[in-house]
């Protein structure tokens, strides 16, 4: 119990990690939406990679509440992060939606849509926890 606990919140701050780099590497380096692209597809494959070694460490249901989790951190940070180096972009900070996203998911994943999966994954996790009990 305290294990899955403790990876649960350990991809809670991956995840915010991952916004916080993606946000800095955003400001600071003028990526054409190419370059852009190709970004999003080694991100991804690196996060799949973190999320393939808890799998194979800890093969349970519970697990899919990690994906699910991840858009409502990682793109909150994101936000928050870009706006705190750019007044003039993402206003809404954490609750922000890009229109000039190359990450093929962005325009699914509103605020709404982030929090309500990250609610779910909570609720996962949560009836994972109590099952074992």
């Amino acid at each position: 119990m305290i294990q899955t606990s403790l990876i649960f919140i350990l991809w809670c701050l991956y995840s915010i990690l991952e916004g916080w780099r993606e946000a800095i590497f955003f400001h600071r380096v003028e990526v054409d939406k190419v370059g852009g692209t190709l970004l999003h597809k080694w991100w991804t494959v690196q996060r799949a990679l973190v999320l393939g070694i808890i799998l194979a460490t800890n093969l349970e249901w519970w697990v899919v509440a990690l994906p699910l989790v991840f858009p409502f951190f990682h793109d909150g940070m994101y936000y928050k992060t870009r706006w705190k180096y750019n007044k003039l972009i993402y206003d809404r900070k954490w609750w922000a939606q890009s229109t000039t996203s190359t990450a093929f998911l962005t325009k699914l994943q509103t605020p709404v849509v982030r929090t309500i999966m990250a609610i779910v994954g909570l609720i996962i996790l949560i009836v994972f926890l109590w099952m074992k009990k």
